[in-house]
């Protein structure tokens, strides 16, 4: 009896392993990483750097091990994600309500696979202003491109 409990217990954690990622990322995930810094015109800049958790969904021009979508100038591209970079969650946007009322929600699984394929295929040119890494994970995950950083 003993044994048949230790079985049934270590296909429960195997089970719960396969099912949640071991990160507790989710796909569609928006990930935040800690700050960096950039010298610009001999002034220190801190930025915040954001991907799209993919986990191990086969996508075009994907390959094993790449694990996050992110804009990564000049093009948007899948990596692999850095634990170095102190990842985490950061769907910030989740039930917002913008003055008009709009409520801002995470696409469905296709929509947001819809729109990496798009961006993936015709990425834009990298501007800090208007096609940064955050307006590409926010895009993906709500079909808005949103930059808090910059100031929408």
């Amino acid at each position: 009896a003993g044994t048949m409990r230790k079985l049934i217990l270590v296909a429960v954690i195997l089970q719960l392993v396969i099912t949640v990622d071991i990160n507790g990322f989710q796909f569609g995930d928006i990930i935040s990483f800690k700050p960096r810094c950039k010298t610009v015109f001999g002034k220190s800049i801190y930025y915040q750097h954001y991907a799209v958790y993919v986990g191990d969904r086969q996508l075009p021009g994907k390959k094993d091990g790449q694990n996050i979508f992110e804009h990564e100038k000049p093009s948007c591209v899948f990596s692999p994600l850095d634990m170095t970079e102190e990842p985490e969650v950061f769907n910030y946007l989740d039930g917002y309500k913008d003055k008009k009322g709009k409520e801002y929600k995470a696409g469905t699984e296709a929509e947001m696979t819809a729109r990496i394929n798009k961006r993936k295929a015709k990425c834009g040119w990298y501007n800090v202003f208007l096609n940064n890494c955050e307006h590409l994970a926010t895009y993906v995950r709500y079909g808005v491109r949103f930059a808090l950083q910059v100031g929408g």
